[in-house]
């Protein structure tokens, strides 16, 4: 089950411009181990790779001079799951 989830994240990030960072990495694998809906925030929504992450909504934070756009993205597990 984990090396067949490994390689199905090996072959997503192969397909990708840039690499996530090792922390970006551990994050979803943490976010992984969970049963419960878990979500991670970020500011970088290209780091997790879609179809492994969906991106359930977007919030917005603006300054006075500037605005700031983040997504709260979901692990799709059933994509994890339907692997093995």
């Amino acid at each position: 089950m984990v090396k067949k989830n490994a390689l199905l994240i090996q072959e997503l990030l192969s397909k990708m411009d840039t690499y996530p960072a090792p922390t970006d990495l551990y994050l979803a694998a943490s976010a992984a181990r969970y049963n419960l809906p878990t979500y991670i925030l970020t500011g970088n929504h290209k780091d997790f790779p879609v179809p492994l992450f969906e991106r359930k909504a977007p919030l917005i934070i603006q300054k006075e001079k500037s605005l700031k756009l983040l997504y709260f993205l979901s692990l799709n597990k059933k994509m994890l799951t339907d692997s093995y």
